[in-house]
């Protein structure tokens, strides 16, 4: 699969993953009616990409401003694959975003980080 967009929407985040690149964003709010449907698109590409063109480096950038129960779910599995193409050699960075003032979205941030043995992962506050 190659690059692709997937505009914002007002339960949605904005989607941006290049293979040129080696990059994914996520930006916005995420509560989809139906995380699977949602994901299951970014998952096949991320799956493989890092798979067939073994990036050397693969850098991850969410800046969700609200994420539901069941986006999380596949957040953690997104987290997991990403942690994954790092063990098998790729320098994977991933970096949460976060409104300074939103502890529960932070400590999201923390909680998507903990199953990561190997991918660099970096919170930052947003700039207000």
């Amino acid at each position: 699969m190659s690059s692709f967009r997937i505009d914002a929407s007002t339960i949605t985040p904005a989607v941006h993953f290049d293979e040129c690149t080696s990059r994914l964003v996520l930006e916005g709010d995420c509560y989809p009616e139906n995380p699977v449907t949602f994901f299951e698109p970014i998952f096949g590409a991320l799956e493989s990409h890092l798979a067939t063109a073994r990036p050397a480096t693969f850098v991850a950038d969410f800046r969700l401003r609200y994420v539901n129960s069941a986006s999380t779910v596949a957040l953690h599995r997104l987290f997991s694959v990403l942690d994954l193409a790092s063990e098998a050699g790729a320098r994977v960075r991933i970096t949460w975003v976060h409104d300074p003032e939103d502890d529960v979205n932070e400590e999201l941030g923390h909680d998507l980080s903990s199953g990561c043995r190997h991918a660099e992962f970096a919170q930052q506050a947003a700039p207000a």
